[in-house]
């Protein structure tokens, strides 16, 4: 018998720090209150896997995908044709995990139209590959980047010049298949930075005003400060 209660007191231990070490986490995410300089944000198509790369930092071997570029939104590294994207899944313990070729080769063939939020590698990383960064770039698919189809029946989602309306958001049929799902799920998150973006480079304060009015609606408010937004793009404008 206290063979058994132990056995219980340490499956409930360790259920403890997974669920805890997940939650803390999710504490590192700060709000959005601007467009984010450091990251990756733009529409392509895939052409091909990238090389595996290995490091201390990524359990198992991490494949990625070569994307061609179509439309880029922002990039702290210019580039005219082409990034290399690995997607990296957050582990229990906050480290991260890469996804095998076939992972990435099934969820993304060759041809598939995609869209993109991702970052540079740390410089551990870089370190650990032995490889300039070059046009190297990590997708973290369980925090605010990823990877996520943008062709859905022939037709595009999103593209740098459409307009997106948040309030008209809302969950993807349950019976949708979990491609689509996430295709849809996703849509607020790229079409923030692109917003964040437009303020960022357009100068007239009354269009401004109507992509914050907007940002009002976006669906995850908890992820955004809009008062802070609206103080840094049109001053003390009150929304109306």
């Amino acid at each position: 018998m206290k063979t058994i209660t132990l056995q219980i007191l340490i499956i409930f231990v360790n259920l403890f720090f997974i669920i805890h070490n997940s939650f803390c986490c999710s504490l590192t995410v700060l709000k959005i209150i601007k467009a984010l300089p450091n990251e990756y944000v733009f529409i392509g198509e895939v052409v091909d896997t990238a090389d595996p790369i290995k490091s201390d930092e990524i359990e198992g071997e991490a494949w990625g995908l070569r994307i061609k570029v179509d439309e880029i939104i922002h990039a702290p590294k210019k580039s005219t044709d082409y990034f290399e994207v690995y997607p990296i899944s957050l582990t229990s313990m906050c480290g991260g995990a890469g996804w095998n070729k076939n992972r990435v080769t099934t969820s993304y063939p060759k041809g598939t139209k995609v869209r993109i939020i991702a970052v540079d590698f740390s410089n551990k990383i870089i370190d650990d590959i032995n490889q300039p960064p070059d046009r190297k770039i990590v997708a973290y698919t369980d925090q605010e980047g990823g990877i996520w189809i943008n062709r859905i029946d022939g037709e595009d989602l999103t593209s740098n010049t459409s307009v997106y309306n948040y309030e008209r958001y809302s969950e993807p049929d349950c019976n949708a298949g979990s491609i689509k799902r996430k295709a849809f799920n996703s849509l607020p998150l790229f079409e923030l930075r692109k917003d964040l973006w437009k303020l960022e480079t357009i100068e007239q304060t009354e269009v401004k005003l109507e992509i914050i009015k907007r940002l009002k609606y976006y669906p995850e408010k908890n992820k955004i400060d809009l008062d802070s937004i609206a103080q840094k793009y049109i001053g003390n404008k009150k929304l109306e």
